[in-house]
């Protein structure tokens, strides 16, 4: 079996230490606080660093691909206006019918997201060698079911000691193991599969590898092995929030010459070279969701005072109807971030340039 050469989409260092690994340190850390700390609950300092730092920044990168990027606000200028205006009008539309129906959409639209996302990423990486129909649908009946497999677990085995965005989101079904295990059997089959079409293939991809394996690892560890809050968002913020930063930063702000003649005034700071790139790209995004954050909490959720205490030490108890405005508001630019995700990334050149 010989080896694909020229796996890697531009960078092979930042690809394997910021796309291909973050599954795999995700479980370790899960497993590390798991088995050597008490620590089952968000602390404060965990939020900061993992949430604030991690999930909600990755958020606000889209603004790389869109709002900064002159070429596609100039293509899709009515796309960026539109989007955010109609998340805004239909959030609140949904906090009105109720929170629990508002929270419920988001919990599952995220959840769409977050798999899409793992699929292309995969799909990014399995391009790169050539591969038979029947390999192209098990490759991806697989990447789906990596993430598939343990969202029905969980949806079979509520309540769990963690939730997406709080507790009743997502619907409870009957809890029934014969449902999941039927589909962990498929999983299992659809996995032998594709390693048998791979061997027999003779060509090893190991990049698409790592990620199909990694998903279902970190998707597995955190949803089905072990049952707490800390383990979930660390496999599910670091398999999702890290590579995102990565592939902005290669499509954006890493100093190639096509990408800065596509780009305003602004991001030429941003793309003057690697280092500044990449403090510059970090620091504007953690500043951004900084203040998201400061006004959830000051506003709707009152759990991080400590955090931001030396800014606002207070909160603000909103009644229902002001909430269905805050809420949607607050929450337009991570929904935001899900719909023009389904935008920016497509085409075989959607790195603005860097071919794959």
């Amino acid at each position: 079996m010989r080896s694909s050469s020229n796996l890697f989409i531009s960078n092979p260092v930042v690809e394997s230490l910021f796309i291909l690994f973050p599954p795999f340190l995700s479980v370790i850390l899960a497993f590390v606080f798991y088995k050597f700390t008490n620590y089952r609950e968000m602390t404060p300092l965990f939020w900061l660093f993992i949430v604030l730092l991690v999930d909600v920044a990755h958020v606000w990168t889209t603004i790389f691909r869109t709002y900064l990027n002159k070429s596609f606000l100039k293509q899709r200028s009515d796309l960026l206006l539109y989007v955010p205006v109609g998340c805004f009008i239909i959030g609140v539309l949904l906090y009105t019918a109720g929170k629990m129906v508002f929270w419920r959409v988001m919990a599952y639209v995220a959840l769409f997201h977050f798999i899409r996302q793992q699929y292309g990423v995969f799909m990014l990486y399995a391009r790169k060698t050539e591969m038979s129909v029947w390999q192209q649908r098990i490759g991806k009946l697989c990447i789906y079911l990596s993430t598939i497999a343990p969202v029905v677990h969980w949806h079979f085995s509520l309540p769990k000691k963690f939730s997406w965005f709080m507790e009743g989101d997502f619907f409870v079904l009957p809890n029934n193991q014969i449902i999941p295990l039927i589909v962990w059997g498929i999983t299992a089959i659809s996995f032998l599969l594709y390693l048998y079409m791979e061997f027999k293939s003779c060509v090893f991809n190991w990049a698409k590898h790592l990620v199909l394996f990694g998903t279902l690892l970190s998707w597995g560890v955190g949803i089905v092995v072990l049952n707490n809050d800390i383990s979930f968002t660390l496999t599910n913020v670091l398999t999702h929030g890290i590579p995102y930063f990565a592939l902005v930063w290669m499509s954006s702000c890493q100093g190639n010459d096509q990408i800065k003649d596509k780009t305003f005034g602004i991001m030429q700071v941003f793309t003057k070279s690697r280092l500044v790139g990449v403090f510059f790209m970090i620091a504007l995004v953690v500043f951004l969701g900084f203040f998201e954050e400061l006004f959830w909490d000051v506003f709707v959720w009152h759990e991080h005072q400590s955090v931001f205490s030396w800014i606002y030490n207070g909160v603000v108890h909103s009644d229902h109807a002001m909430l269905a405005l805050l809420v949607p508001l607050f929450s337009v630019p991570q929904v935001t971030h899900y719909v023009l995700d389904g935008f920016i990334w497509k085409g075989k050149q959607s790195f603005d340039g860097l071919r794959f």
